[in-house]
């Protein structure tokens, strides 16, 4: 039941639906769960240890907003991730080709999600885009590596794209555009465009 909590809260976390400085206690996650507070309370400590939320004795929960600094190391470091893996990929007609087969797959699921209004797919196919690319490099450490900032991505995406639909919209051109570059196994044109893609998705 704790493991439920601790989902619970992490997903509506990343998809947007609890925001940054949203109060809520664990009376309410408790009662929604029908459950005792006990695991409750065990959920949203392992969550404050993670970082998503800050407790406040006898007042709830917070969750913790996005800071300057930890959006601005998120963002250069699937900057260079992504540079890498492009640069490998482009080398090969085959592979880019392979790629760019698999994005506009992707790039499909997130413009139904737009259309159906479902933020959370639109998110996870975000996240999923840009994972790929990084997968395309064939370094499983640096795949590895960037799977770890993919909690933070969706977090990023939801809170910054979600509701916006001309921003929305904009990032699916923007796609359009990076699988155009590695169509023509232009590395430099990706790394181009890759700069202010992440910068203008992940305004505030």
């Amino acid at each position: 039941m704790s493991d439920r909590a601790y989902r619970l809260v992490k997903e509506r976390i990343l998809n947007g639906s609890l925001p940054s400085d949203t109060m809520f206690s664990e009376g309410e996650i408790a009662q929604e769960l029908d459950t005792s507070r006990t695991p409750v309370r065990e959920a949203l400590l392992r969550l404050q240890a993670e970082g998503w939320i800050q407790l406040y004795p006898k007042r709830g929960a917070m969750v913790v907003p996005v800071g300057r600094n930890e959006k601005l190391s998120v963002l250069e470091a699937r900057e260079l991730l992504e540079n890498h893996a492009i640069t490998r990929a482009t080398r090969s007609p085959l592979a880019a080709k392979l790629l760019t087969t698999d994005l506009r797959a992707i790039l499909l699921v997130q413009q139904q999600a737009l259309a159906d209004r479902n933020g959370a797919a639109y998110a996870r196919s975000d996240q999923r885009f840009h994972h790929r690319v990084v997968e395309a490099g064939g370094n499983p450490f640096l795949s590895g590596f960037y799977a770890t900032l993919a909690e933070r991505h969706r977090r990023m995406t939801s809170a910054s794209v979600w509701g916006r639909t001309a921003m929305a919209n904009q990032v699916i051109a923007e796609h359009e555009k990076l699988i155009e570059a590695i169509a023509r196994c232009d590395a430099q044109a990706y790394a181009d465009l890759l700069h202010p893609h992440l910068l203008a998705s992940h305004h505030p």
